[in-house]
């Protein structure tokens, strides 16, 4: 006669089985006991991927990000502008604006002005993209605030010191080696005053915002 164990074999067996499936799925689920070693889900681990998120940028990155939109956008609009309303073109629009410190002459002038005015248009949009990154940086305000608001905002800010201080400074400037005239206000009209609420302020806050806090 077959002596009778105490306990069932099949079912023992089975249950070792069952057993040994559920301790990995366990593991990989995030044991608390575990402390990440064995699953690589540990706090580290969670740090290392939020340092590497790609939607934080480094400060260097974030300027040029938004220097770059905000000469492009800005002067895009501008060509758009004198074309609609006067029918100029995107050379002579550029002219103008290395006449800010060559006067009269820079309109009449060729290709290389135009060249000038590009280069001294993309100068001043990475020097007020520059100043943004330094304010927000005192001010937490900036960076918090929404886009909507910040960003036309700070395009009105660039508008006002431009047209009544900048421009004006450089005309003055100019009367000092071409005998020219000073004038104030500066030449920027209002449509410019719109062009930079949508093209110069939000593309900075923009770039700016995505540098890591």
């Amino acid at each position: 006669m077959q002596a009778a164990l105490p306990f069932d074999v099949s079912q023992s067996f089975a249950d070792e089985i069952v057993a040994a499936h559920r301790a990995p799925a366990k593991l990989y689920r995030g044991d608390p006991r575990d402390d990440g070693r064995l699953t690589g889900m540990g706090s580290d681990s969670v740090a290392a991927r939020t340092i590497s998120s790609p939607s934080a940028v480094t400060a260097g990155q974030a300027i040029v990000s938004g220097w770059l939109l905000c000469g492009v956008l800005d002067i895009t609009a501008a060509f758009i502008q004198a074309w609609i309303q006067a029918g100029r073109t995107p050379a002579y629009v550029l002219k103008g604006v290395a006449s800010a410190l060559w006067g009269r002459a820079a309109i009449d002038a060729g290709a290389g002005m135009a060249s000038i005015g590009l280069a001294m248009h993309f100068a001043v949009a990475l020097t007020w993209t520059a100043i943004f990154f330094a304010v927000s940086r005192r001010l937490p305000l900036l960076r918090t605030a929404p886009l909507w608001i910040v960003g036309p905002l700070y395009g009105a800010v660039v508008f006002c010191v431009m047209n009544y201080g900048t421009l004006p400074a450089l005309s003055w400037l100019r009367s000092l080696y071409l005998h020219t005239p000073a004038r104030w206000p500066g030449t920027m009209s209002w449509p410019q005053f719109g062009i930079h609420m949508v093209c110069v302020g939000p593309p900075i806050v923009w770039g700016i915002g995505r540098a890591a806090r």
